[in-house]
């Protein structure tokens, strides 16, 4: 048997988010294979060593509140096994893309969601370039936006996301 540990993570989330009629775009990544220039802005909000002990990372993208944040906290607590982690609120962190930046948050947040291949994604990530400081944090705002929607047609005709969320919530997973 081959388990395919992104792919376990990203279908519990789901049927956990269906379960309580939560909506968020979601996507896994291998800590490894985290697009980089995504890499450098999680580095640049959280510092060098927040990433070190990542195995994964998992964003949601969507219009989360505060009340949001909470049942996100709680589905993704079931969803993981309540008693096979030790989540906290505070695990989730808030990432802007967009000019202005990113803050940490442990209560508020937004969402993210698929792409085909982190190798597909790693290179649109290394070849986004822009010469000004806005147009660099505009340019990763759209490679972001383009990896999250790149297989919009896989996500459930029922869930409707607003599109106009410029930030990101995510959640990174050290296993045993």
């Amino acid at each position: 048997m081959t388990l395919d540990v992104k792919a376990l993570l990203k279908n519990l989330l789901k049927k956990q988010m269906s379960i309580q009629h939560f909506t968020a775009k979601t996507e896994v990544f291998a800590s490894k294979s985290l697009p980089k220039r995504i890499k450098d802005k999680i580095v640049e909000e959280f510092g060098d060593q927040f990433l070190l002990d990542a195995n994964y990372v998992v964003f949601f993208r969507g219009d989360i509140d505060k009340e949001g944040m909470k049942k996100l906290f709680n589905l993704t607590n079931k969803a993981f096994g309540e008693d096979a982690n030790r989540l906290t609120e505070g695990d989730f962190k808030k990432i802007s893309f967009a000019a202005g930046g990113g803050e940490e948050a442990a209560s508020e947040d937004p969402a993210k969601e698929d792409k085909p291949s982190e190798e597909d994604a790693a290179e649109k990530a290394e070849d986004t370039t822009a010469p000004e400081e806005d147009a660099d944090s505009t340019a990763l705002d759209d490679e972001v936006d383009a990896i999250v929607n790149e297989d919009e047609e896989s996500l459930d005709e029922d869930i409707q996301v607003d599109s106009t969320v410029d930030s990101y919530v995510f959640l990174k997973i050290t296993t045993k």
